[in-house]
């Protein structure tokens, strides 16, 4: 582990939040198997049999170690200065645990090498959903009482790890010195992290001081316990950390961290001078407890000699002028989201395809063609079984005198062949001849299985091994119908074949034409080894001109398969039975390109460039934009009901991506079938990039749906790709004990390069988490359709409430209602004037407008009322006299904007009202009047004609009086007013909310308007009122 002369600083790979330290109780753990119980029944797991060199503490020099081996001790002291290392770090990161960003949502780490378990306890606190195993070579230091989220285990990482699922992240703090190979621990950290997982170590260097004579007890410290460690074959240091032997075992360095920790308190920097008191105490606790095993058993020390040396370096360090300090190193390391391993083969790839039993099979074909020279025409079976290796098998020689291997697949396989069928076209003589024999059949013989030793793999990179294995071409057919023009050049271009389950019934293959002069495309059964003439299914002729530029094959019932396929610009589905006596149908046409606008620059259109079938109602699409301006993938809904398709989800590529040259896509099955599924879909580009994407739904629901990224493969080969294969997953039975699964992605080139890169599986959800089965995925699925409909709702609360929000506040601005959000006051005192207004209902009572009839009008217009009872009458009048009455009261105290309306409502009654002779005595004498008297008229003369404005320097108040006389003599009309004063009055109507600029000046024609103050104000006011 860390020398304590060096402090151990090390730093975490979990994101923590500071938490409240608290020792958990502890207890010794004996030789017994009683004592690897914890305080609450739980036991400590063991990776190995619990023997005395595991169990049984030994005993040398006064302190006490976990083995024979190991040099830094596991006792009381040494638990000591790991708990102050430990406070260390948490004030050096900052009361954080790590320097990573890490989730809620993580489910799995590992801490090796845990001692007391500080930092398990910790992280297990921090993240209750996560499963944390801390490891340890010796129990004694482990604590009793852990969280259940926390499993301690006794293991050493020397040896071959063997945990069945990945981990997020992996944690390794002051283990310098732990391991004689750093690489072996990086190998097996690379195995069993998630891609995208973490791996953070974190040492201390030496004791540094800032002046070093040559006779420094320091120097000869540290000299003396690099040849210790020497000797031992470990290295103490940071050596390990080193970016070299770290990228030899495929992970790559995402960030190192080197920091300087004070021993002491002579830093200016108050944080720093607290870690310097820690590191201080560490470094002198551990100067004995780093060196002791080291100079006694390599070098032969004394233990008084350790001691001297040890007090003499505690001597130098408390001098002031020291400044001694630790060099911790913090790296963080992150595996590659995908292995990859790589092979060049001798001549172009053009196809590739994987045996569905065994991804440890992969079959690729291609080669120069006719008549080229120095470039043959194979097909190669490549074994693939490692994830950073792969190698030739067996390479079947073609001839020259025929086209290259354009397309295959392996139809089927066993433990000891597989059976492939390849487009290979005839020479081009046997083509004009008319006989074109172009599906191929080839049988490939696997290596025997104990090949795989490790004695016999060595032997067959000699090539004795390739020479037991037998490859034999088993027949030729040409299924094509012959081309009756002149020119007769039809190539077998594309070959798909349905899907299988694990070789489960029947299987049908499809074919089409290149370069034909009527594209036409062939569906045959597969189950001879070498299909003929009297296998097909189904031919399909297109148009003249068109050629199939993708076909797809799914089973849809039993006997019965649907057949998929687009040419430029149309999207075809037809109905294919395994009984060639079933009756034949058309191909629907169920989707296409919409022709240009007329009006468009461009004129053209997208193409499509590849299809699958996801599900028999699910068609994937890979469309290129025109003039090469970027790719998108779509996914065609197509009911089964004879209707047109729908895309259902789109999803542009990166903006890299001009355009897209293949496809590929597998799907990763659930043990149930009602669970949800995942595909796996990969799109290669021009660019020589490869995008990763996964689409997770569930069978027979409509749910929404969404494109996931998963990684973005750059520069993937040296040219153009040609090819792109997924590997076929079957489910294992039981995921909790079944070995890590993987995803295998295979892709070809022009360059003559095959690259395989191998993506770990992960259950889902994790066994420890869901005692039912669970299912495999690439990457856990999103939020799932009640997640997503919660957002929604959300979404939809929060656009209503603003919408409702604003509309209150538009409301208050222009009167609507009262003002419950101070919406006017938002407003500039410019923008308030030309658009508030204020509520129309200010006063919140109810205004009468309208005249009551008189006693005699109802009379009159009750029919026989003459024969009712007086006390009828002398009811309806007291019922009347009350609500004059109560209208008097109410325009009394009603607001100047509602006198207005009053005035206003009130001359339109009159001129709507047939005249009487008394009205019309009336009109005629207002006739002489200015317009102002004209709309105060009111049918009523009890209703008040006239109304007096006046502003008492502080606020405004309106009175009514009948007669004009009696007002004039304390104020002017409106027509009277200077410029200056209607434009002082319009201000404060305006500001008192009792007139609007829109209502014009009309309004206020016929009101008087005074200003006056104080006492002479209610002066005012008593005289109108009394007149």
């Amino acid at each position: 582990m860390m020398k304590e002369v060096n402090g151990t600083l090390q730093s975490t790979p979990l994101k923590m939040t500071e938490l409240e330290h608290r020792s958990p109780t502890r207890s010794r753990q004996g030789s017994s198997s009683s004592d690897l119980r914890t305080a609450s029944g739980r036991s400590l797991v063991s990776t190995k049999s619990l023997s005395g060199s595991i169990l049984e503490p030994y005993t040398e020099n006064g302190r006490q170690y976990a083995n024979d081996e190991y040099y830094m001790p596991n006792d009381d002291a040494e638990e000591t200065r790991l708990g102050v290392l430990h406070q260390a770090y948490l004030l050096l990161l900052g009361s954080q645990y790590t320097t990573a960003r890490i989730p809620d949502s993580i489910e799995r780490i590992l801490d090796i090498g845990t001692g007391p378990g500080d930092w398990a306890l910790a992280v297990a606190e921090r993240y209750p959903n996560a499963e944390i195993i801390a490891t340890d070579i010796s129990a004694y230091l482990q604590p009793t009482i852990v969280p259940p989220n926390l499993v301690f285990q006794i293991d050493d990482a020397r040896e071959e790890w063997t945990y069945k699922l990945p981990f997020d992240i992996i944690h390794i703090r002051g283990l310098t010195g732990a391991f004689p190979s750093w690489a072996h621990v990086y190998t097996q950290v690379f195995k069993h992290l998630k891609p995208g997982g973490i791996l953070e170590v974190v040492d201390m260097g030496l004791i540094e001081a800032a002046e070093q004579a040559a006779t420094s007890p320091i120097r000869i410290y540290n000299e003396a316990l690099q040849s210790g460690a020497q000797r031992a074959g470990i290295t103490i240091g940071l050596e390990h950390l080193r970016k070299e032997p770290v990228e030899a075992s495929g992970l790559s360095v995402l960030r190192s961290t080197t920091r300087d920790v004070p021993l002491g308190t002579y830093s200016l920097d108050a944080r720093m001078k607290s870690v310097g008191k820690m590191a201080l105490v560490a470094a002198l606790e551990g100067l004995e407890a780093t060196s002791l095993r080291l100079l006694t058993r390599e070098l032969s020390w004394k233990l008084e000699e350790v001691d001297d040396i040890c007090s003499k370096v505690a001597q130098e360090i408390a001098q002031p002028n020291c400044r001694a300090s630790l060099l911790p190193c913090d790296y963080r390391l992150m595996a590659p989201p995908v292995a990859d391993a790589k092979l060049t083969l001798s001549y172009p790839i053009y196809a590739a395809d994987f045996d569905p039993k065994n991804n440890g099979f992969l079959v690729v074909g291609g080669g120069g063609g006719e008549g080229r020279s120095g470039v043959g025409n194979k097909i190669t079976l490549i074994n693939t079984s490692k994830k950073h290796e792969i190698s030739e098998i067996v390479d079947v020689e073609l001839s020259r005198d025929e086209d290259s291997v354009t397309s295959l697949a392996v139809v089927r396989s066993s433990e000891t062949a597989a059976n492939v069928l390849a487009g290979i076209n005839s020479s081009n003589a046997n083509q004009q001849a008319g006989n074109n024999e172009h599906l191929r059949s080839f049988q490939l013989g696997y290596p025997p299985r104990r090949l795989k030793t490790e004695e016999t793999e060595k032997q067959g990179e000699s090539g004795d091994a390739k020479a037991q294995i037998e490859t034999k071409a088993l027949g030729k057919a040409s299924l094509f119908t012959p081309a009756a023009t002149a020119k007769k050049e039809t190539y077998q271009r594309l070959l798909r074949l349905s899907r299988t389950d694990n070789d489960k019934g029947p299987r049908l293959g499809a074919i089409a034409t290149g370069l034909a002069p009527a594209g036409e495309i062939v569906v045959f059964d597969t189950a001879k080894d070498s299909p003929g003439p009297g296998d097909v299914r189904k031919r399909i002729q297109l148009k003249k001109g068109e050629e199939a530029t993708d076909i797809d094959l799914v089973q849809s019932g039993e006997g019965l398969c649907l057949l998929a396929y687009c040419t430029d610009y149309d999207v075809y589905v037809s109905k294919v039975y395994f009984n060639s006596k079933a009756k034949d149908s058309e191909p629907l046409f169920v989707h296409g390109t919409p022709h240009p606008d007329v009006f468009s620059k461009a004129g053209q259109r997208p193409t499509f460039r590849s299809l699958r079938f996801l599900t028999p109602d699910l068609i994937l699409l890979v469309q290129n934009l025109p003039g090469r301006s970027g790719a998108q993938v779509l996914l065609l809904d197509v009911p089964d009901t004879g209707e047109l398709g729908a895309v259902v989800l789109r999803k542009v590529l990166h903006k890299a991506i001009k355009s897209a040259s293949a496809l590929a896509t597998s799907l990763i099955p659930a043990s149930n079938p009602s669970q949800n599924i995942q595909h796996a879909i990969a799109i290669a580009g021009q660019d020589i990039s490869i995008t990763v994407l996964t689409l997770d739904h569930s069978p027979g629901s409509s749910g929404p749906l969404k494109f996931r990224t998963h990684t973005l493969l750059r520069n993937v080969h040296p040219l153009q790709m040609t090819a792109l294969a997924f590997s076929t997953f079957v489910h294992p039975s039981d995921p909790l004990t079944t070995p890590l699964q993987y995803l295998k992605l295979a892709s070809a080139s022009m360059s003559s390069t095959v690259i395989v890169h191998t993506f770990p599986l992960i259950p889902h959800p994790t066994p420890r988490k869901q005692k039912s089965s669970s299912r495999y995925v690439l990457q856990p699925p999103g939020a799932g359709e009640a997640a997503q409909m919660s957002f929604s709702i959300l979404v939809s609360i929060i656009v209503i409430a603003l919408g409702a929000f604003l509309l209150q506040a538009w409301t208050e601005i222009r009167g609507g209602t009262p003002e419950y959000l101070g919406a006017k006051g938002w407003l500039s005192q410019r923008v308030h004037d030309y658009i508030a207004l204020p509520y129309m209902f200010d006063d919140a009572r109810p205004v009468i407008t309208s005249d009551l009839p008189k006693v005699e009008d109802v009379k009159r217009k009750v029919p026989g009322a003459e024969g009712v009872k007086d006390s009828v009458y002398n009811t309806v009048e007291s019922i009347i006299d009350k609500a004059e009455d109560l209208k008097a009261q109410t325009n009394s105290k009603l607001s100047l904007r509602s006198l207005l309306s009053q005035r206003r409502a009130s001359s339109r009654t009159q001129s709507e009202a047939p005249a009487t002779d008394e009205d019309e005595d009336d009109y005629d004498d207002d006739d002489d009047d200015d317009d102002e008297d004209e709309i105060v008229l009111t049918p009523n003369p009890s209703s008040p004609k006239h109304i007096l404005v006046r502003h008492d320097g502080q606020s405004l108040s309106a009175l009514t009086h009948h007669d004009a006389d009696v007002l004039s003599k304390h104020g002017k009309t409106w027509d009277e007013l200077p410029h200056e004063e209607k434009k002082r009055w319009k201000e404060r109507l305006i500001s008192a909310g009792h007139w609007a600029v829109e209502e014009g000046e009309t309004v206020l024609k016929g009101v008087f308007f005074s200003e006056v103050g104080g006492a002479i104000g209610g002066v005012v006011a008593g005289v109108v009122g009394a007149a």
